[in-house]
């Protein structure tokens, strides 16, 4: 079998990163590569959501200025959370003057217990020369790394790094570089998506004279180098047709970069569905004019770029040239590739609950477990325009599950959602591998009208909605003026602000004019009582334990039965953990792949 068993019993007060608050929950887990060993851990005994509420922890509010000299900020963009529940995010100061750039731009992490990490700011020198002028997050992976694209000074160039966790910041590319191969040099660069073992996918486009510089889909492997997947003006991959658009690539944690690609073939335009799975290997995943299973319709262009899971299936979004009685219209769709197309839903289609028909479909998203969540607009329902826009969940297994609708009265009282009509947001939807969402809301019929329309909302299938935060509620001794959560407006795996368990960053402005992150742990998430640590890897897996002990107190972590195979260096028995301290242990196999998680107090 080659699997090996480390049980960890830690005392007092816990606070475990990655639980969900049921009983047998994951914390995280992890597949090495393909079809090769699977590592997780499991917590036990949880509580069941007891609460209804859950609990925010605010990481920063304006007023409180980090440890350094560099003063307070002002002001601060949307956060994304990764998987052990630190909260990235820009923290900046602005000059008078509209359009004038950042007085003073810094990345930060933060998880509400710790102090902030800072791990860039304007001015400093970047990897490779230049200094640092602004900043765009990215994306987030469990290890703490950051993919960023930055303004570079003296030349106003872009450049797209990688900062964050226990190594240093690196330089992945820069505007002017050149390309491997010799095909010219890297031009604009698109956004990054960056997996939990650093490899890393992005669009750029390459100048090599041309007027109009072609864009190509670009992959960072395992071993740093950069490689070009394909490229406008290739041959499509099948032979048929010439690649003329290449959408941004959504990269899972076994290194795959899914992407939809448009082709020109004598004149008329298809769009093709694409799996890079490592050099040499560009499988096609699915094409215009391929059946629909049941036989009702083909495959038309596309709508929207893919987004991939860990499974390697793709979600797709595409209009169909359709057969009686749902003809022609838009459907949704997962495929690998391997398997005959997977309908999720297609246009026409009643609501589960019966109340209008499904007239368009927002930007879609998957999880691991292959569920789709998306917006969309119906037709036909019994309130008109109030009660004609929702979010949805489906497997492709039965019925689509509603999970909030224009109209619906809200978990919290006092009003009811108000969704924008999908034809004019191309916003998708945050969820998570539970089949968890979250969302942030307009209200409509709100008690106090302007101050307290505008909510997030969290959806759990047990526990159902529940409100995280509402203009109007008490913080910090003021009241909430303005939220803000990360808008999902593009397909990256990395770049979400819910994490696996069920925990959600985000942004709050206050009446009194400060402004904060805070990150809300669901309800049940915590517990008292003493737990157990029970982790299973394989012979091929890799992992590294991190934990922190609170800055009052002693912990003691204690170990039993070192694990055994490849595996080096093993963990003492007992390890004490002074006050304030960080403890990490790397356990490292042969392989490459490496996966984290850690355990805080």
């Amino acid at each position: 079998m080659g699997c090996s068993w480390r049980i960890i019993r830690y005392r007092n007060r816990t606070r475990v990163f990655g639980m969900h608050g049921r009983e047998f929950f994951p914390i995280a887990w992890f597949g090495c590569l393909a079809g090769l060993t699977v590592f997780a851990a499991v917590i036990k005994p949880l509580r069941a959501f007891g609460q209804q509420t859950g609990t925010s922890a605010v990481v920063v509010v304006s007023d409180e200025p980090p440890e350094d000299d560099g003063g307070n900020f002002p002001y601060f963009l949307d956060p994304l959370l990764n998987a052990t529940g630190q909260a990235v995010f820009s923290g900046y100061r602005v000059e008078s003057g509209f359009g004038l750039p950042p007085l003073d731009d810094r990345l930060l992490i933060g998880d509400g217990i710790g102090p902030l990490v800072e791990i860039a700011r304007s001015g400093q020198t970047a990897p490779l020369g230049g200094e640092y002028l602004s900043f765009d997050v990215h994306s987030f992976n469990e290890k703490g790394r950051v993919a960023f694209e930055a303004t570079l000074s003296p030349d106003g160039m872009s450049g797209l790094f990688v900062a964050g966790g226990v190594d240093s910041a690196s330089q992945i590319v820069r505007e002017g570089d050149a390309v491997p191969g010799g095909e010219g040099v890297f031009d604009q660069l698109d956004l990054a998506d960056v997996s939990d073992d650093d490899r890393m996918s992005f669009t750029a486009s390459i100048d090599s004279g041309e007027q109009r510089p072609p864009k190509s889909v670009v992959v960072r492997d395992l071993n740093g180098s950069l490689r070009t997947v394909l490229r406008e003006g290739d041959p499509a991959p099948e032979g048929s047709g010439i690649c003329h658009g290449v959408f941004l690539p959504s990269l899972n944690n076994n290194g795959q970069a899914g992407f939809a690609v448009r082709i020109e073939v004598a004149g008329e335009f298809e769009t093709g569905y694409y799996r890079d799975d490592g050099p040499g290997t560009l499988i096609r995943v699915a094409r215009t004019g391929d059946e629909i299973p049941d036989g009702t319709g083909k495959l038309s262009t596309g709508i929207s770029s893919a987004q991939i899971n860990s499974a390697g299936q793709l979600v797709i979004s595409a209009n169909v040239i359709g057969m009686p009685p749902l003809g022609d219209g838009q459907g949704l769709f997962v495929a690998d590739g391997m398997k005959p197309l997977v309908t999720i839903l297609r246009e026409g289609q009643d609501a589960p609950d019966g109340n209008g028909r499904f007239a368009a479909f927002g930007r879609p998203s998957i999880n691991d477990s292959g569920q789709v969540f998306f917006f969309a607009d119906l037709d036909g329902t019994r309130g008109g325009v109030s009660d004609d826009v929702g979010i949805f969940r489906g497997d492709g297994s039965g019925p689509v599950t509603q999970i909030a609708r224009r109209g619906q009265p809200l978990p919290d009282g006092g009003g009811t959602f108000l969704f924008p009509d999908v034809r004019s947001s191309s916003a998708g939807v945050l969820n998570n591998g539970a089949g968890q969402v979250v969302f942030l809301a307009s209200l409509s019929g709100t008690p106090l009208g302007d101050d307290d329309d505008a909510g997030i909302y969290f959806f759990d299938e047990a526990a159902g909605l529940i409100k995280i935060a509402r203009e109007g509620d008490a913080l910090l001794g003021s009241t909430i003026a303005e939220l803000g959560l990360k808008r999902v407006q593009s397909n990256l795996r990395h770049a979400t602000a819910l994490n696996d368990a069920g925990q959600v960053a985000y942004r709050f402005v206050l009446a009194d004019g400060n402004e904060g992150i805070a990150i809300w742990t669901p309800p049940g998430y915590e517990s008292g009582e003493p737990r157990e640590v029970e982790i299973t890897v394989g012979e091929m897996g890799s992992a590294v334990l991190d934990w922190k002990a609170p800055d009052s107190i002693q912990q003691s972590v204690e170990t039993s039965e070192s694990l055994t195979g490849p595996w080096a260096p093993s963990l003492a028995s007992p390890v004490l953990l002074e006050p304030g301290s960080w403890q990490w242990q790397e356990l490292r196999s042969p392989r490459p792949a490496q996966r984290y998680f850690r355990i805080r107090w």
